[in-house]
């Protein structure tokens, strides 16, 4: 959600410089009878499609850029674009990345249970309930240490509102 909201939020502010520098009188735009919110729409179009790098792959596009300043904003625009496009595909790879190293953790861990019972030649009942117990007990575990590092990474007073919660 917070991705989906800072692209709109990047949509908007492009369309708004895109609006403000394009000569709307100019015959060439089309647009020149156009209301303002008709002329917003067309720079948003425009910012979205800057902003995802598909807006001059033939396209055919309205608002290409005219002159020399609304080719300047584009470079400039298209640039910031770029870095945030990658700084976007950047967090959904981290994101991913963290889920499977969660993933990775708990298959080694179930692993090595199952080599130790196999091992130790637990029945196969007691060896299905041991692997309900771990996974209870892993997750359980590893929700209590994100937990424990977020009380770490409070304030102190925080962290004192927090404690006094947990006692009361």
């Amino acid at each position: 959600l917070k991705l989906i909201c800072t692209v709109l939020f990047a949509s908007h502010c492009f369309a708004c410089c895109w609006f403000y520098i394009v000569r709307w009188d100019d015959p060439e735009v089309e647009m020149v009878n156009s209301t303002s919110a008709d002329k917003y729409v067309s720079s948003l179009y425009w910012a979205v499609g800057t902003l995802t790098t598909i807006a001059y792959a033939g396209s055919g596009m309205q608002g290409v850029p005219k002159n020399d300043a609304e080719r300047g904003m584009a470079i400039v625009l298209m640039v910031l674009g770029s870095l945030y496009f990658s700084f976007f595909v950047g967090n959904i790879t981290a994101l991913i990345d963290s889920v499977s190293q969660v993933d990775e953790t708990l298959i080694d861990k179930q692993s090595g249970l199952n080599d130790y019972m196999t091992q130790k030649s637990f029945p196969p009942t007691l060896q299905k309930k041991m692997r309900r117990f771990f996974a209870v007990h892993w997750k359980q575990q590893m929700l209590k240490s994100d937990c424990d590092n977020i009380i770490n990474e409070v304030s102190g007073t925080l962290r004192m509102q927090i404690i006094q919660h947990y006692i009361s």
